[in-house]
């Protein structure tokens, strides 16, 4: 189902972007490319926070707090999904290994090598790319042909029905 958002909400959301997209650059992110000469309302087009489109929002809700420090990578991540002009399986892999290293650069970034949380969050990260590798080529087609990724499922569901 597709959220509607007020005025306010919009501009909150691109305030949002605004400073992900900072800390990406920041931070030295890769896949940066993806998001040059994009427009703040694009990417926020493109980007659904932490967890796959199919996820009930509340869901998402939860990932997204939980997993807060991981947002900047997840940003690129949607980003590339979206607009990435090859959708073939070696960009599927490139795109989840450009999610897997930044990541971890976030893991290390946020907590200092002395950091007990470092630890878990990079183990943590190793854990959402990997789902992401197993789970995410039906989302990574439905994305190249402007599918959602509901409506892909959908349209397996009536193939397999056929």
């Amino acid at each position: 189902m597709m959220q509607t958002f007020t005025t306010a909400g919009i501009q909150r959301r691109l305030d949002e972007v605004e400073g992900l997209v900072s800390y990406c650059v920041g931070h030295g992110m890769e896949g940066l490319e993806y998001l040059e000469g994009l427009t703040l309302e694009e990417i926020l087009a493109c980007w659904n926070g932490i967890g796959p489109e199919g996820f009930p929002s509340w869901l998402r809700g939860l990932a997204d707090k939980v997993l807060a420090v991981f947002r900047p990578a997840c940003l690129i991540h949607d980003v590339m999904f979206a607009r990435s002009p090859d959708r073939g399986r070696e960009a599927f892999a490139r795109a989840n290994a450009v999610l897997r290293r930044n990541l971890l650069r976030t893991a290390d970034a946020e907590y200092g090598w002395y950091d007990p949380r470092r630890y878990r969050a990079r183990a943590c990260a190793r854990k959402i790319a990997d789902a992401c590798c197993a789970f995410g080529w039906s989302a990574w087609e439905a994305a190249g042909e402007g599918l959602t990724e509901d409506e892909n499922l959908a349209r397996q569901k009536d193939g397999d029905n056929a």
